[in-house]
């Protein structure tokens, strides 16, 4: 949806005087283990800082610590080329998601002076939860939170979902009356990006092909802004029904491409382009079950810095009901 939807990296974070921005300075600390390295030197190196995308992040977007440890290869079997989803994913989600935590495997990189002789890049590789939460059915529409946790850090996107189309004048202000699943806020610690209207990332019913989108919100500092019409494939795009391997089971999903920026007012921080594609499980109740980000800004440095994470579920989660 943290998008670039996402997490549309999901996902990601400092606040500026007019755009919120998070930054992260967590360190680790040395410790001396006599028994495998004897004792460390008097004045050890620190340890490598990951420089952290402006917030809000694209949807689905984690977190991440000022250090990344070496990475850490998750316990997980691999689908086989003959299995096949037990569940079909619908062109609508029709019922809410049912709480629930589960777990994700992460998978990137973080390059800073992107293309330039001084490049550096830094691996992630690590595991994390994402808890359904907050659920709530109303006359047409549904709501849900996603609290994700990554590397220490947590964010919770709130999502709303219009299983059909409705008049202008029966949905909330500032919703369009068009089905789908939106975006309705985002919070990292104590800052939160709240868009008017709420950003829609896919429409339904979901068909493979080039989206129309309501998706161009604000909060007054912040505008994240998703490309709302073309046909380009490599802009906001309908894939088509793709499955996703949940750790060896296969689960069904609607791949959801979505292109786009995020925007700070008067220069308060760094403007970002980012593609993000989103694995969302309608049977499911809209969940993303797989993210796919690729993130473009201006680090600290003033130079070009390239965000990639992947993430993707590692269990099938309840069916909607």
């Amino acid at each position: 949806m943290r998008p670039k939807l996402l997490t549309f990296a999901l996902a990601a974070l400092a606040v500026s005087a007019c755009g919120p921005t998070v930054s992260i300075q967590a360190g680790v600390d040395p410790v001396g283990a006599d028994i495998f390295f004897g004792r460390p030197a008097a004045s050890p190196l620190p340890p490598p800082v990951v420089q952290l995308p402006n917030f809000p992040a694209p949807l689905e977007l984690p977190p991440l610590p000022s250090y990344i440890p070496p990475a850490i290869k998750p316990d997980c079997p691999a689908a086989l080329p003959i299995d096949y989803p037990k569940h079909e994913a619908p062109g609508t989600a029709s019922k809410p998601p049912v709480p629930g935590v589960y777990k994700f495997r992460y998978q990137g990189s973080d390059t800073t002076d992107f293309k330039l002789a001084t490049q550096k890049v830094t691996q992630i590789t690590g595991t994390g939860t994402r808890e359904v939460k907050n659920v709530q059915t109303l006359a047409d529409h549904f709501t849900f939170d996603v609290v994700e946790t990554f590397a220490g850090k947590t964010q919770t996107n709130s999502y709303e979902v219009y299983p059909q189309s409705r008049a202008a004048a029966a949905l909330p202000s500032g919703v369009g009356p068009d089905a789908g699943l939106y975006l309705t806020g985002m919070t990292i610690d104590t800052q939160s990006f709240n868009p008017v209207p709420p950003i829609q990332l896919l429409a339904f019913p979901a068909n493979p092909g080039p989206e129309t989108l309501a998706a161009t919100g604000s909060d007054g500092r912040t505008t994240m802004e998703i490309d709302p019409n073309s046909a380009n494939p490599s802009s906001s795009f309908i894939q088509g029904l793709a499955n996703v391997d949940a750790c060896g089971m296969v689960l069904q999903s609607w791949q959801d491409l979505l292109a786009g920026k995020i925007v700070t007012t008067a220069g308060s921080g760094p403007n970002e382009s980012f593609s993000l594609t989103l694995f969302v499980g309608t049977q499911y109740g809209a969940l993303s079950l797989e993210d796919q980000l690729s993130l473009d800004e201006t680090g600290a440095d003033g130079q070009p810095e390239h965000f990639v994470l992947n993430a993707t579920i590692d269990q099938e989660p309840a069916l909607a009901r």
